[in-house]
């Protein structure tokens, strides 16, 4: 356990400590090399921890959080374009596979890679609306044919 090493994790003083180390700032990205408007800016933040010395100074106690069942892990797909012209594709979508537990089915207790976003490599969601899924050096060879699919099935 990570609070077990670094006692002061858990407690007031320890969360105290870090939002008083923390440093907010605007992250802003220009449009050219030279002074411009900004293309992209946005509110970041980071942490000013201290480093051990030695005898007088512990040093900070940073400590993962208990990672989700697998199954439970949600998170989003982002889209990366290449920089084909054709490429037009952009956006996130949200990963929200859930996969029932047994007796309703085995996919969740065979740890399938579709069913946790952590071990998912691609599929049904990571074909979004003009997404290539090629490798950034591959040219797209249907710029001028979107393809199309069709889904059906049944319910019983």
């Amino acid at each position: 356990c990570c609070s077990s090493r670094c006692p002061l994790a858990s407690t007031w003083q320890g969360r105290a400590s870090a939002q008083a180390a923390r440093l907010n700032f605007i992250n802003a990205l220009g449009n050219t090399p030279t002074w411009s408007y900004h293309r992209a800016k946005g509110p970041s933040s980071m942490l000013l921890l201290p480093v051990s010395t030695g005898k007088h100074v512990a040093g900070a106690c940073i400590c993962a959080g208990v990672p989700a069942p697998f199954g439970q892990a949600k998170g989003t797909l982002q889209y990366t374009p290449t920089a084909q012209a054709e490429d037009v594709g952009s956006g996130t979508v949200n990963f929200n596979n859930d996969c029932q537990p047994q007796p309703r089915s085995d996919m969740l207790a065979m740890k399938n890679p579709t069913c946790d976003v952590r071990t998912y490599s691609g599929g049904q969601i990571a074909c979004h609306h003009m997404w290539s899924l090629l490798d950034a050096d591959q040219e797209i060879p249907w710029a001028d044919k979107p393809l199309e699919y069709h889904l059906s099935w049944c319910t019983l």
